[in-house]
């Protein structure tokens, strides 16, 4: 094949990123995993503090995410005491996917 095939070929369609509502269940599931509390009716409003989650398990779980989502959370002392719910955090996660993926 020729240089001229490859450059007129389209280019591979980026995922589009995971609706807020997977990433929160996503999110639930792997708090569930770590604190072994599963009979719990979690939502998005849940904070972070009722999950069990201490700042050790949240580095965890912020290893749990970027590996599964394929993502690099840029996370501080100051972002961490901003995500007080489930859902501040689950949306940090969108965010970040939508922007990674809107560089590729």
């Amino acid at each position: 094949m020729t240089t001229e095939h490859y450059l007129s070929q389209p280019s591979a369609k980026v995922a589009a990123p995971a609706p807020l509502d997977s990433i929160v269940s996503d999110l639930l599931a792997l708090i569930r995993a770590q604190t072994g509390i599963s009979d719990k009716e979690w939502g998005p409003e849940t904070t972070m503090q009722e999950t069990g989650i201490d700042s050790f398990d949240f580095v965890e779980l912020v290893y749990e995410v970027e590996d599964k989502y394929g993502i690099n959370l840029n996370f501080n002392a100051n972002t961490a005491d901003d995500l007080k719910t489930v859902g501040d955090v689950a949306t940090l996660i969108h965010a970040r996917i939508v922007e990674e993926r809107s560089a590729t």
